[in-house]
């Protein structure tokens, strides 16, 4: 989209919401919605520079919402903003260990030599690291740092590069759905937020088989759009050689982050935060040199300013009353009676919202009240939470509906054009899954 045309739309968002104030709106609601339409735009055209965007969004709301400084800044005042800063470092120290290549890539060199089978172990890393890493966004920092180090080595051209990467930490994500501990932010705040308790075993039950049909499906269309740029990925050449044993070093370097990993995973069972494990862990990569001064300026402030912006959307949008007007009378559009049409809406709904609000835990929490309340008494309660949270965890059309690709996209591991590019057609996949798989799967089970 042209810069003019950018522009002129910029100025329509920004005049028409205050002057017309639609659904009752005050003036700061008015300026609130026109600002955040602007700043969502400037993010996916790239019109405006990305934290200048941020920084414009932040003061808007500081301005003219009306919320408090504290909503605005839930994310630097949460301890996710540490552990994410942490995270930039603990993956650079492992990248800068080696033991990527070391013990991964001939692996990879065997195995992986296409595209497809690439993106299978990839999948299968991720799966594997969630067992032991419970944080989404710190678990695919670290498996990023493997792949692209083997990618830098193989000399896969860019393109190919970018896009294999953005199926790692898209197909990462989908992982993260298929148990309890797969993504601890996001589906425990489902949990808390709902009310509904939920074992291991139930969660695995209800959400293990549709997720991996909808992993499937996607990965599949993942495959399709960017055949072109991954005909162009290499595999590593095989060592002629078996590779050496660890040295030393190595072998210290590998202990450092398999204990640091364990105890992160093992936090039910000692009680010390997951952000201290990590903050210890990093630490002591510095006497041994896995990380040095200039590796500090692996912790990108850029992506920690929009990550700030982003997650302050659903905040300010909820305290100054905008979510109420915007999201109020959901109610009138629920059939009288559950059926798939019901959950359609349900689906759709949520998709709504979480299009607006951007935070995948904001979505939640605007989400679960509204639609669990005026849908009471006309459907089950659990199904229409686990649809909203298959709504949420698997939507996005750019980066920062989702923290983790937003986290991609700020280290330039990929772009918002191929986040948006897939996003379109999930659109609708993510309905059709919903339907299909999610709903047809809980028929069988009972739940309704």
């Amino acid at each position: 989209m042209k810069k003019p045309v950018v522009w002129a739309l910029s100025a329509l968002l920004l005049l028409v919401p205050p002057l017309f104030r639609p659904l009752g709106m005050s003036v700061g609601q008015g300026l609130t919605l026109g600002l955040l339409a602007a700043v969502i735009l400037w993010w996916a055209t790239g019109a405006v520079d990305q934290s200048a965007a941020s920084v414009v969004l932040l003061a808007g709301f500081l301005l003219f919402s009306g919320v408090s400084p504290r909503t605005v800044f839930t994310f630097p005042l949460s301890e996710n903003f540490l552990l994410i800063a942490v995270s930039f470092l603990f993956s650079q120290g492992i990248l800068n260990s080696g033991l990527a290549r070391r013990l991964l890539e001939p692996l990879l060199s065997r195995f992986a030599g296409t595209a497809p089978r690439l993106l299978l172990a990839m999948i299968l890393c991720s799966f594997v690291t969630a067992l032991f890493v419970p944080q989404s966004i710190s678990r695919t920092l670290i498996v990023a740092a493997l792949f692209s180090g083997y990618l830098e080595r193989s000399a896969t051209p860019e393109p190919a590069r970018s896009a294999l990467l953005f199926g790692l930490f898209f197909t990462g994500i989908l992982v993260g759905l298929l148990f309890l501990r797969g993504d601890i932010v996001l589906n425990f705040s489902l949990l808390s937020i709902s009310g509904i308790p939920l074992t291991d075993a139930q969660w695995a039950a209800y959400l293990a088989p549709p997720t991996l049909c909808v992993l499937l499906c996607a990965s599949l269309l993942y495959l399709f759009l960017f055949r072109r740029a991954l005909r162009q990925y290499r595999s590593a050449p095989q060592e002629a050689e078996r590779p050496a044993p660890l040295g030393p070093e190595e072998r210290r370097s590998l202990v450092l982050i398999a204990a640091t990993v364990l105890l992160w995973a093992a936090e039910p069972l000692h009680g010390v935060s997951g952000t201290v494990v990590v903050s210890v862990g990093t630490a002591l990569m510095f006497p041994l040199g896995l990380l040095r001064a200039p590796d500090l300026r692996s912790v990108d402030l850029k992506v920690l300013l929009f990550l700030t912006a982003a997650f302050s959307i659903g905040g300010a949008i909820t305290e100054s009353g905008l979510a109420g007007l915007l999201f109020g009378g959901l109610g009138d559009l629920l059939p009288g009676a559950f059926s798939w049409r019901f959950a359609l809406v349900i689906l759709l709904c949520t998709m709504g919202m979480h299009m607006v609000l951007g935070s995948n835990v904001t979505s939640l929490a605007v989400a679960i009240p509204i639609l669990t309340t005026v849908s009471a008494g006309r459907a089950p309660q659990l199904v229409v939470v686990l649809l909203i949270y298959a709504a949420v965890s698997q939507h996005f059309l750019l980066p920062f509906h989702h923290v983790t690709l937003a986290v991609g996209v700020g280290k330039g591991y990929f772009s918002s054009p191929q986040v948006l590019r897939l996003g379109l057609p999930m659109t609708l996949l993510v309905p059709a899954g919903g339907l299909v798989f999610y709903l047809g799967w809980w028929r069988l089970l009972g739940l309704f």
